[in-house]
């Protein structure tokens, strides 16, 4: 710290000023030589207590300066990295909350509508064809909703964990959409998409539960492997 050319900042530097303009002498001392050490060095009390290099410091110092040995100052470049990271950004669509995902999906549209109203510069980027579809005013359009719903999707799909990433021994992949789905089996290619492909949610999503629970009362309350 002493002898350091080091950019420190003010309070450090003018400490560093009082104590070079000292008239005593500072030099290196290794850690094997630094009595100061000794108390982070695992010894009991009793070996302090027997130690004359806690007592008396280093035995060198029994000897005239010329005969002190010389240590060169470690000099450890750091080097300062900065990496930018991403802050976990909060749900701008709340699932919590809900009874149905239709009240979830006409609230979502209201949000978009709010979001529409705002200077383009706030918008969030979600693509000229959705803020084309999104009204002003007046009841949710089918279209808004069919965009409410897909926004809800993504949204969720980004919390699924990193080992249900799109690969193929997962059996998962993006349709046009950018909706991850689940490949079916070839057998079933007639039924409709949404059968063969089902949409991957994380089990523990709102949305995943406002999803499944209407399919769970209609079967009669069967298992949700059904």
């Amino acid at each position: 710290w002493i002898a350091t050319a080091t950019t420190v900042d003010r309070f450090v530097d003018n400490r560093l000023a009082e104590i070079r303009r000292s008239p005593a002498q500072f030099r290196y001392v290794d850690s094997g030589n630094n009595p100061a050490d000794l108390a982070t060095s695992g010894l009991t009390i009793a070996e302090l207590g027997q130690c004359s290099q806690w007592w008396e410091g280093p035995s060198f110092l029994q000897q005239e300066s010329r005969y002190w040995p010389e240590w060169t100052v470690p000099h450890n470049p750091v080097a300062l990295v900065i990496i930018p990271s991403t802050p976990a950004v909060a749900d701008v669509f709340e699932c919590e909350g809900f009874r149905t995902l239709n009240k979830l999906k006409r609230t979502t549209v209201q949000v978009l509508r709010a979001i529409k109203r705002m200077p383009r510069s706030t918008q969030i980027r979600l693509g000229q064809t959705l803020w084309e579809t999104v009204e002003l005013e007046g009841p949710a359009t089918a279209g808004e909703l069919d965009w409410a719903e897909l926004i809800l999707i993504i949204q969720e799909q980004t919390k699924i964990s990193k080992e249900f990433e799109i690969n193929t021994d997962a059996n998962l992949y993006k349709d046009e959409q950018g909706i991850m789905r689940c490949l079916g089996r070839p057998e079933h290619a007639a039924l409709p998409e949404e059968t063969v492909h089902p949409i991957l949610l994380p089990k523990s999503s709102a949305l995943t539960r406002l999803v499944v629970l209407p399919r769970h009362k209609e079967s009669g309350h069967a298992g949700m492997s059904q």
